[in-house]
């Protein structure tokens, strides 16, 4: 009787040995596709804030050109004209004084509303 109970005892702590292995296995596993799925979303987290900048970017580049009244010529009636759309520069008479600054020396301010969304 105490044979057939060892046997049994032996028997037992081999099989839970195994479910615990099994389950050590699982959770290795899981931890690796989790640690995998945490880079994915880091990359697609840095993606996002790449094309937020350029959105950011693209509006002070449309905010800017409208304050030096940038236009963009009409669009050519000919769909199989493919050319790439050229933005041109509208002249301004300037007056010239004595006390002018070189182009260097001036300072760009950047409106509020601009600014407002920098900070965002």
């Amino acid at each position: 009787m105490k044979k057939i109970v060892w046997v049994i005892l032996v028997t037992a702590f081999f099989i839970l040995y195994l479910f615990q292995h099994r389950y050590s296995v699982s959770c290795t596993q899981e931890l690796a596709r989790l640690e995998k799925q945490k880079q994915l979303l880091k990359e697609e987290i840095t993606g996002l804030e790449s094309n937020r900048a350029n959105t950011y970017l693209f509006s002070n580049l449309e905010d800017t050109a409208q304050q030096l009244n940038l236009r963009f010529p009409s669009k050519a009636k000919n769909s199989e004209n493919n050319q790439p759309t050229q933005i041109t520069k509208t002249t301004i008479p300037v007056k010239q004084s004595v006390n002018t600054k070189p182009d260097s020396a001036k300072v760009n301010k950047i409106p509020p509303s601009i600014s407002a969304k920098i900070n965002e």
